[in-house]
């Protein structure tokens, strides 16, 4: 939300559903969230490690042109998301 948020292009005029449902924390207790971040600490600084590491690896298929191994990358997404539809 604060990346869309720091933008001045008026990009929150183009947001829909999904933009409101991936951010839903976002709109959640203050208080809450804030505590358990700081109870979890140690997991949390963990697991954003690892999303900066898959957030360079977008990157660097985008800047070398990549198509093929950002499809193969996005194909495994793909096929992640779409076996936990058997578990719900």
């Amino acid at each position: 939300v604060n990346l869309v948020g720091h933008r001045k292009d008026g990009a929150f005029d183009f947001i829909g559903n999904g933009f409101r449902d991936m951010t839903r924390i976002a709109s959640g207790p203050v208080e809450m969230w804030s505590q358990i971040a700081m109870t979890n600490q140690e997991e949390i600084r963990r697991c954003l490690d690892r999303l900066i590491d898959e957030l360079e690896t977008i990157r660097r298929h985008v800047a070398n042109a990549s198509d093929i191994d950002l499809r193969a990358y996005l194909r495994r997404a793909k096929q992640q998301r779409d076996e936990l539809k058997h578990r719900f």
